[in-house]
């Protein structure tokens, strides 16, 4: 299987740590985004950033307890541990063929970059990872 995941960690049980890590997260998505959507699609990518971005921002910040549904975790952190705990084993991607399907993503522009790190695959903008992509068997 492929796991996609967003590389943030909030999952801490202050407002205030939980805010401070969204908004160095969710402010390097926002400038990546605004960097590499045409103005032609600005309605298109306000909607995205309005209907599911802040609908999920409001969950990670604003919810407490039982109520906060998105628990966002670092791959390195706390993925790659739990699956491995679970049974799951991590197998090398064919990293030829991940930089084919993502070649389109590299006309983001200088801020954009892909690393290749412990099996994993990051996106990135600005030198901060802002998703983890790996693949693994059971």
């Amino acid at each position: 299987m492929v796991i996609a995941e967003q590389e943030s960690d909030n999952k801490g049980p202050s407002l205030t740590d939980r805010l401070d890590k969204a908004l160095n997260f969710y402010a390097a998505l926002f400038d990546c985004l605004e960097a590499n959507v045409s103005k032609a699609k600005a309605v298109e990518r306000i909607m995205l950033e309005k209907m599911l971005l802040g609908k999920e921002m409001m969950k990670i910040i604003g919810c407490d307890g039982v109520d906060r549904k998105e628990r966002h975790g670092k791959f390195l952190k706390t993925w790659r541990p739990l699956l491995e705990l679970a049974g799951f084993v991590r197998i090398p991607m064919d990293y030829d063929r991940m930089l084919q399907a993502t070649r389109p993503l590299q006309s983001y522009g200088n801020g954009y970059k892909l690393l290749d790190f412990n099996q994993c695959l990051f996106t990135c903008w600005n030198d901060l990872p802002l998703f983890s992509i790996s693949a693994w068997r059971f």
